[in-house]
């Protein structure tokens, strides 16, 4: 039950999160470069060296912006807090092993540790995670189970988009339409949750797509993905949109499938 007054609050908050991503991402580019977090873009003809590790800014900005969702939308302040801070975790595990390269089944291991934020957040009635919500049979009943599969829930679709950035703007271009269309679901179903974290989504994602898209400037690495599947798991959680996320990432989901039909188990790409 929304107005116009909360909308010009989310307005405000998308330009605050777009700015702050716009404003970060060339400084990134330049300290990247300095540290030598290159990586070499094989979609050029001549191979140009790019900025790895971008989606450090896509932590900053989602860090920075969801203190203003909060100043423009207290009330849920314990759902912001946990949303952000898995989203900044995920972020972290990604950074070292955009460093020192886990093995996946460690990363894997990692990941399911950032859920069990969410779990015991929930667990201790800091914040309230709903049972699914799936179209024509209405609101499961899985009250004590479905909490307990959240880190497991965010473990796959960190992952899994994870494995979906193979060309210049692949992971945050389809990122994008994705949360587009869970925008609009999130209206459709009067999901409030849906509706910030899906603004905060694309108000960090957009600007760090420009850089990203062919000819790339910078690159996600793990830092990026992993985050932007947090960003997924927990509009996923919180905003009761799980069907509509699974719908969503269905391009991710069956590229997740291939590559491990491919390589026949969880590998890095070092490893392959």
């Amino acid at each position: 039950n929304w107005g116009v007054l909360e909308a010009i609050y989310l307005i405000i908050v998308f330009a605050v999160g777009f700015t702050i991503t716009m404003a970060i991402i060339p400084y990134l580019i330049k300290i990247m470069k300095r540290r030598g977090h290159i990586g070499i873009d094989i979609h050029k003809n001549l191979k140009t060296e790019v900025a790895e590790s971008g989606g450090i800014s896509i932590v900053i900005g989602s860090s920075f912006t969801s203190i203003f969702l909060i100043i423009f939308f207290p009330s849920f302040f314990n759902e912001i807090l946990i949303f952000v801070l898995t989203v900044v975790l995920s972020g972290l595990i990604g950074y070292i092993d955009d460093r020192i390269k886990l093995r996946s089944r460690y990363k894997l291991i990692l990941t399911i540790f950032t859920g069990t934020l969410i779990f015991l957040a929930n667990y201790f009635g800091f914040i309230k995670i709903e049972s699914p919500t799936i179209p024509f049979l209405g609101q499961l009943r899985l009250t004590i189970i479905y909490p307990i599969l959240a880190p497991i829930i965010v473990t796959v679709f960190a992952n899994t988009v994870n494995m979906l950035e193979g060309y210049n703007g692949e992971g945050s271009g389809t990122s994008i339409i994705a949360l587009c269309s869970l925008f609009v679901c999130s209206i459709l179903w009067d999901s409030a949750e849906g509706v910030l974290f899906t603004v905060i989504a694309l108000a960090i994602l957009i600007p760090f797509y420009l850089f990203n898209k062919f000819p790339a400037k910078i690159f996600p690495g793990d830092v990026g993905t992993l985050s932007i599947g947090a960003l997924f798991a927990g509009i996923a959680l919180f905003g009761s949109l799980e069907a509509a996320v699974f719908c969503a990432l269905l391009i991710h989901i069956f590229n997740s499938f291939y590559v491990l039909y491919s390589v026949k188990g969880f590998f890095e790409s070092s490893e392959i």
